[in-house]
């Protein structure tokens, strides 16, 4: 994400889509929008009654295991199919240099491997990482109970 998509999507999609789910509740537009603090995240966003406020470094896997519980699965399989089209093709070809087999390794190759990875995730292990979430374990609640807004909107 871009710093310019970010703020897009803030103003088209965010506010226009919690104003009208507020609305439909009956909620006054009150709203704290929590955001991790990832490069294309825009740090000047503003809108009246919207708070926003940034996590801390290093605090999103702490919040998020599932997150974590994927991406340290996805980079596992990634790896494995990287290694093994490397050790493929230097079998096929004695000649191959390592150097020569990164220099010819292309965009469209990464892409490949991510696709592969995506495709050898299994079900389990996603289920897995549902079941590492805090909501899942009840331990929510004292987040949840920390943040005195009143009513809010809170979309992630």
């Amino acid at each position: 994400m871009t710093k310019a998509f970010n703020v897009d999507w803030f103003k088209q999609c965010f506010i226009p889509e919690v104003k009208r789910h507020l609305r439909g509740k009956g909620l006054d537009f009150k709203v704290l929008l929590l955001a991790d603090n990832a490069g294309g995240h825009a740090d000047d966003l503003s809108y009246d009654v919207v708070q926003i406020e940034f996590l801390q470094p290093n605090t999103t896997p702490l919040i998020q295991p599932m997150d974590q519980g994927i991406i340290h699965a996805f980079k596992a399989l990634y790896m494995l199919n990287t290694l093994q089209y490397l050790f493929e093709a230097m079998d096929s070809d004695q000649d191959l240099s390592l150097k020569t087999y990164w220099r010819e390794y292309t965009f469209a190759s990464c892409l490949q491997n991510i696709q592969r990875a995506i495709q050898e995730m299994k079900p389990e292990t996603l289920n897995a990482c549902w079941k590492k979430k805090p909501v899942a374990r009840g331990n929510a609640q004292p987040l949840m109970r920390s943040i005195s807004f009143g009513k809010m909107a809170l979309m992630m």
